[in-house]
């Protein structure tokens, strides 16, 4: 069993309960108690190269069933053609959010990136009969946005293309803006790379002075914008944070029959298949840290970053890199995320399951009486 409720009590907190049951006989209550401040949803841009690792689309979830903030516009990145907008299209209409527009980003600028969207793509007619959404320039798309929403902030999971593309054309407007990014390393898991979203914010192709020709990593480093890095030193956790085929939330979405749980699970399977047995809830951390200050931690930093996207503190900085002052995660509270985490996905989720059998009943009484 899963429920929800929301009720006013507690003098003015809004009380948001949550009550759920492993099995028969294992039930628990869970309540999350909100300011009228906290209430009201703060504004914002979600930048995603969803459907690869199932941890964007996982984020765009947490996003959307938070209370705390409001998505007002999606943008992709690391495109395919206009695929991960499709994907990203299709899982807001299924979870009834059909209101928030999808704008596509940048072509992929990196060799071999796209696998599993192509995967998914090949395997679900969900995203078949979904139209691929048309291109704009999503630079005065997001301008138009920022100047509609008052205070708005940007949270990014993808690459940094479409946020150095707005830092460079309308450096007043990225000015006004925070961001909150995933992305970075300084003690990256994978010795002389830098990290994922860093990396792939990096062109393959280089100029004739041996310089990619896109190195969006370094343009968005040195910008005038209001830069926060939850970096992967805090993220790569995959004991604490981690998802595999056996945890509860995979079963969530395993055999619900629901339009978003498809196409969750259906991402889910391409990356467990091409990649790894895991994944780790980077993003949906990310989405996290705005919910509040008590589960990921921040601290200013010099940092330094090089040409390549590699990142270290300014005292183990090296000739060639660029410093700059920043706000950089330092630790989280992995049991509470995982627990918040967890709630407000399955509460999501299932309502929208709910809702869309709603949806196919009426249909069939509607059928039924034409036959009539």
């Amino acid at each position: 069993m899963h429920a929800v409720n929301l009720s006013v009590s507690d003098g003015e907190k809004a009380v948001l309960t949550f009550c759920f049951a492993q099995s028969s006989d294992a039930m628990y209550f869970k309540e999350f108690k909100l300011s009228n401040s906290d209430c009201m949803a703060k504004p914002v841009i979600f930048v995603t190269d969803i459907c690869e690792d199932p941890d964007d689309a996982l984020a765009l979830i947490l996003a959307l069933a938070s209370p705390e903030i409001g998505v007002k516009l999606v943008v992709t990145s690391d495109e395919k053609d206009g695929k991960r907008a499709a994907f990203a299209r299709a899982l807001l209409d299924a979870l009834g959010s059909s209101n928030i527009p999808v704008v596509r980003g940048h072509e992929s600028i990196k060799e071999g990136s796209g696998a599993v969207i192509e995967k998914v793509f090949g395997s679900t007619g969900i995203l078949a009969r979904t139209k691929i959404p048309e291109e704009k320039d999503y630079v005065s798309t997001i301008r138009q946005t920022v100047k509609q929403n008052p205070g708005i902030s940007i949270i990014s999971v993808g690459t940094f293309v479409e946020l150095a593309d707005l830092a460079r054309r309308e450096p007043e407007i990225a000015g006004s803006v925070g961001v909150t990014l995933m992305g970075g390393a300084l003690n990256y898991h994978k010795p002389g790379k830098a990290e994922h979203n860093v990396r792939y914010s990096i062109s393959d192709i280089t100029g004739i002075d041996s310089k990619p020709v896109i190195n969006a990593a370094m343009d968005l480093f040195t910008s005038r914008m209001n830069l926060r890095f939850v970096l992967g030193d805090t993220t790569f956790m995959p004991d604490k944070i981690g998802i595999t085929k056996d945890s509860e939330t995979y079963k969530l979405f395993d055999g619900l029959g629901s339009t978003a749980a498809a196409l969750v699970q259906a991402n889910m399977d391409a990356f467990f298949e091409k990649y790894y047995k895991v994944s780790i809830m980077h993003d949906p951390l990310t989405v996290a840290s705005m919910l509040g200050d008590s589960i990921v931690e921040f601290g200013d930093k010099k940092i330094a970053m090089g040409e390549t996207g590699e990142m270290r503190e300014a005292g183990n900085a090296v000739e060639g890199m660029v410093l700059r002052q920043l706000k950089v995660s330092t630790n989280a509270n992995y049991s509470e995320f995982m627990q918040l985490f967890s709630q407000r996905i399955s509460a999501l989720v299932l309502k929208s399951a709910q809702n869309e059998l709603k949806v196919l009943e009426r249909k069939e009484e509607v059928t039924k009486v034409k036959i009539k």
